[in-house]
């Protein structure tokens, strides 16, 4: 990878939490599809087969798609936990809102990932947050 200067001071935190934001959006958007496509009738392994053969598709959805259809990772292989991320979405929040910034899909982000720290899954790989949000459809619906 090549360094790539990103202005003054500051800068390259504001890449950071641009970076994550629309990481941590797509990731949200995943399993809210997953979700939907679920609750609809079609089965997990369909759903991202067919997301990877559209234009959707991204490296990261291939490294995470295990965990997406409902892997759960022991604590010693998580990479980034539900808890981190959030904090970069409290971050990212923060950070739009005093530069006069909205961003809906981001606030919607941090409200999914801050049910799942509550109800106990903060240590989870952040791709768990599709099992969450299934979970979560399935008790609304209940």
């Amino acid at each position: 990878r090549r360094i790539i200067h990103t202005g003054g001071i500051g800068s390259a935190c504001i890449m950071k939490l641009t970076v994550n934001s629309v990481l941590l959006t797509y990731l949200q958007a995943l399993a809210e599809g997953l979700a939907f496509g679920t609750r609809g009738g079609l089965t997990a392994e369909i759903v991202l087969e067919v997301l990877a053969e559209s234009p959707v598709n991204t490296p990261f959805l291939a490294i995470k798609s295990e965990m997406l259809r409902g892997k759960v990772l022991e604590p010693s292989e998580v990479g980034a936990s539900l808890a981190t991320v959030r904090k970069d979405m409290l971050s990212i929040a923060s950070t739009a809102s005093d530069l006069g910034v909205p961003m809906p899909a981001a606030y919607a982000t941090l409200v999914n990932l801050s049910a799942a720290c509550a109800a106990g899954w903060a240590d989870r790989e952040i791709a768990e947050i599709a099992s969450f949000h299934r979970l979560l459809t399935a008790q609304l619906n209940a």
